[in-house]
């Protein structure tokens, strides 16, 4: 079949759907939010980016992490407060770390305590993350601080997600 200038019209409508096709698939792969641990909840997402900016405001204005951590208090979810707990136990604030320490039910809450211990109480290794806290902010605090114990280097901690 020979292209004439009678398809032209039909060609360039097929480019343009083409296009709009592939800008829809990206724009949702850009935009798209990671999902939240299971056993937590969208209330810890959301202190967990506003105590990461807190951190960051810290040198200017003295404070503001421990404002943004007593923020935490409020949490309920079990996860969301042994995430809490770990968040404001690394920001040295143990009293409030042992207000908010919860231990969920079941075998990842069990990995949790052990993980605990190996952290913050000289427990035995190895310990790893629970499955609830990876992905988290307190999860990767909790991550470096046993790789600590084993002479690993740190992994970097995720951004907060300004840009979503």
């Amino acid at each position: 079949m020979k292209l004439t200038r009678a398809h032209d019209p039909l060609l360039a409508i097929l480019a343009l759907l083409a296009l709009l096709g592939v800008s829809l698939t990206l724009g949702s792969r850009i935009h798209r939010q990671p999902p939240v641990p299971t056993g937590t909840t969208q209330a810890l997402k959301a202190l967990e980016l506003q105590l990461a900016l807190g951190q960051k405001l810290e040198a200017q204005q003295p404070g503001t992490t421990k404002r943004f951590l007593e923020g935490g208090q409020e949490l309920r979810a079990p996860w969301d407060r042994a995430a809490w707990a770990v968040q404001a136990q690394e920001a040295g604030d143990t009293a409030l770390a042992a207000r908010m320490k919860t231990v969920p039910e079941g075998p990842e809450g069990t990995a949790f305590q052990a993980a605990w211990a190996a952290a913050y109480e000289n427990g035995p290794l190895p310990a790893a993350v629970p499955k609830p806290l990876e992905g988290t902010r307190a999860g990767a605090l909790l991550e470096n601080r046993l790789r600590a114990r084993q002479g690993l280097p740190a992994l970097p901690l995720p951004a907060p997600p300004l840009g979503r």
